[in-house]
């Protein structure tokens, strides 16, 4: 029995070349941000289930490698099926719903830290958007 998630729809475009380059440059400072933070969680355990650090680490560094294609490709329907398909595994592993809110915000956090203003309002909308979308895959 397979469900299907209806996500709003993506109403941002692409980012620039700018904001593209800028994003690969930063994003494995801000995967080590992310990393930092997460693993210093007091209740990381019960948001990620036991056992599941190194898939938690494995998968944020999916994470940054799939956005950063994403923003070079922008096939609009690659956003939602991949993370219906994430959404769906790490759940059914132990991962919370709060997981995602945390882990998100995180990025939010890291890249607007370590973007220019430019850079990170161009990205910045993808963030919101999986945000805004957590609940649709409950």
């Amino acid at each position: 029995m397979t469900e299907e998630i209806t996500f709003t729809p993506i109403n941002f475009s692409k980012p620039d070349e700018k904001a593209s380059k800028e994003y690969e440059d930063v994003m494995n400072a801000a995967l080590d941000f992310v990393n930092t933070k997460m693993l210093a969680l007091p209740n990381l355990k019960e948001i990620i289930g036991a056992g599941n650090k190194a898939t938690m680490l494995e998968n944020h560094k999916n994470h940054a490698l799939f956005i950063n294609a994403f923003i070079k490709e922008f096939d609009t329907k690659v956003l939602p099926a991949t993370v219906a398909w994430v959404f769906k595994v790490y759940t059914y592993r132990g991962f919370k719903q709060e997981y995602w809110t945390i882990q998100l915000s995180l990025w939010q956090e890291a890249l607007r830290e370590l973007m220019s203003e430019h850079g990170y309002s161009q990205i910045s909308p993808i963030y919101k958007w999986m945000i805004a979308n957590i609940n649709a895959a409950d």
